[in-house]
Parts: C-alpha cells; sequence; structure tokens
C-alpha cells in the first residue's frame, strides 16, 4: 500500500458574498442565494425560539401540525430547487466541486437549520483534514446526508446503491457531485466500481459510506454490508469510524416528523488498513462496527449486538 495521495484542499472559510470567492473562482455568483439562505436559517431560528420548539411537550398538538407542514414544504421545495441546480451547473461549470460546495454551504445547512435542533461534534479535531480518509457512519435518517456535509469540512463522495440512480432529481443529484454508485445485484461490475472508487481516494478523495445500506428505525447499529471495506482497503487509506446519535428522534425513518431534538456526533481514532488484504474485509468491517457501536454507547445511544469473533 503506502501510497501518496494528493492534498485535499478544505471549503474556502471566507465570506462568500462575493464573485471572488465562488468555489474554484468560477464566478458563478453565489453570494446572492448564501445571502437567502442565512437570511430564512435566521428568521426560522428567531421563530424557533419566539415559539420554545426545544420540546414536544411545550406546544400543542395542532400548533405543531401547522409547523411541521411548513417545514416538510420547505424541505421538499429547498431540495428540488439546488438538486436540480446542482445537475444543471454540473454541465455549466464542467466541475462536481461547483454542486459540492452549493451542497456543504447552502442546501445542507439549511434543512438543519429548520429542525430546530442542536448539533454537537466531538473528536474532529482529531483528524487530519488534509489528507484522504473513508469515512463510514452509522444510518439513522434521511437529515445524516445533510449532516455528514455540515460536520465533514472537505470535499467528499458517497457510496451509494446504484438503484437510486434512477430516482427522479434525486439521482441527477448524485451524479451532478459524483457518487460513486454500486449495482449490488451484478458483482462483476459492482467490484470494478469499488475498484473506481479505491482510485478516487488514491488520487486524493475523500469516501463517505453508511455501510448499513439502510436507516435503522430505532437508532440501533445495524449488520454491516463488506462493500464499503473492499474500497478501504484497496485504497490502503485510514478508515475513521463515525457515530451518529440523535436524528431518528428529529426525523424518524419513511416519516416527515420532524422534531428539535439534540444531535450528537462523534468521531473515533482512524483505523488503518495497511497491510491488509482482501480476505481481511469481514474482520476489518467487525472491527469497524464494534468501533462505532462504542462510540454510540459513549454518546447515550443504544449501540447494537456485536458480531462474535471468527473462529
Amino acid at each position: 500500500m503506502g501510497q501518496a495521495f494528493g492534498k485535499i484542499t478544505p471549503w474556502r472559510s471566507e465570506s462568500l458574498h462575493t464573485h471572488q470567492t465562488c468555489p474554484g473562482g468560477f464566478g458563478c455568483g453565489f453570494g446572492h442565494l448564501c445571502e437567502m439562505t442565512r437570511t430564512l436559517s435566521h428568521r426560522h431560528s428567531v421563530l424557533l425560539e419566539t415559539l420554545n420548539f426545544d420540546s414536544e411537550r411545550k406546544m400543542k398538538p395542532w400548533l405543531w401540525r401547522i409547523v411541521n407542514f411548513w417545514q416538510v414544504v420547505f424541505f421538499l421545495l429547498w431540495s428540488l430547487i439546488w438538486q436540480t441546480l446542482a445537475f444543471i451547473l454540473r454541465f455549466v461549470c464542467f466541475s462536481q466541486r461547483v454542486p459540492l460546495w452549493m451542497a456543504h454551504h447552502i442546501w445542507a445547512p439549511a434543512l438543519l437549520k429548520i429542525t430546530g435542533s442542536s448539533i454537537e461534534v466531538q473528536g474532529a479535531d482529531k483528524i487530519d483534514f488534509s489528507k484522504p480518509h473513508f469515512f463510514i457512519f452509522n444510518h439513522q435518517s434521511t437529515l445524516d446526508i445533510a449532516l455528514t456535509l455540515k460536520v465533514i469540512p472537505v470535499p467528499f463522495h458517497y457510496i451509494a446503491k446504484r438503484s437510486l440512480l434512477y430516482v427522479p432529481v434525486l439521482g441527477w443529484y448524485l451524479w451532478a457531485v459524483g457518487t460513486v454508485l454500486i449495482d449490488r445485484g451484478r458483482t462483476k461490475k459492482a467490484i470494478r466500481t469499488l475498484k473506481r472508487a479505491g482510485e478516487l481516494i488514491r488520487n486524493g478523495k475523500n469516501i463517505v459510506a453508511f455501510p448499513e445500506g439502510t436507516r435503522s428505525s430505532d437508532g440501533s447499529i445495524l449488520p454491516f454490508k463488506k462493500g464499503a471495506f473492499v474500497v478501504a482497503i484497496e485504497a490502503g487509506v485510514p478508515i475513521i469510524p463515525v457515530t451518529i446519535e440523535g436524528t431518528h428522534r428529529v426525523m424518524p425513518k419513511n416519516t416527515f416528523r420532524i422534531r428539535p431534538e439534540p444531535i450528537l456526533v462523534k468521531f473515533g481514532d482512524p483505523i488503518s488498513t495497511k497491510e491488509l488484504t482482501y480476505e481481511d474485509r469481514e474482520q476489518l468491517m467487525n472491527r469497524v462496527r464494534d468501533e462505532i457501536i462504542e462510540l454510540n454507547l459513549s454518546l447515550g445511544g443504544v449501540g447494537g449486538e456485536k458480531q462474535p469473533p471468527s473462529s
């Protein structure tokens, strides 16, 4: 392994109100859009403070239904607008960086803001984000996508199942931001895709995966699938185990019921994949999952059932 990796360039942190701060220097004019997003987020924050949305018990059920209705309307329209725009700009700017920047700085922050939830991140200070990593998360809610965009301060690509490519609008967006799409029903094609993901990492890209393959309805850590760990071994980069706790209460699986609840994210220590081979994939998978379970328990989550040691 031991390859030389490309350097990761963090997103710019300066004011985003001028063409000079457009991602990649394309001059696409996102300043006014960013200002609009901040204004909407601020007004929603003021509304939350006014109505005291910190607990469901402090509001009448009928009032929650009204608030939830407008939250869902915003959620759907906001995603439709920005995912469509990302698809268009992929052609206009001939770059995946612009859609990725939009997701990090405009789409995700607004979605998280409308939930009224607090977000606490632990352990990120021990990660060297100037180097490529493979981030492995547990999966509790649709909001986890926006949450990963908030807590990882550098560009990255997702690994997702190929069937999502055929979902209207969402599929366009996944293509626009360079998501690695795996066809689980075709083994040979899936292996080629996994190798391409490994190549991305060797070229300095970060990868994010949710190896459970679905959202947990109760917050427990579900069994992992092996594909992501094949990529990590192929690339020879460290895996960063990360746990999410609380999003399943903010927006439960298969619902648009949104409630403000604390969201916790905790980064674990890097797990080396050097000297590992394809035959080590299951052992690596179990080690990472056990670490995420421990991280989740440390945040007050329910954890999950650990796999017994291989005989």
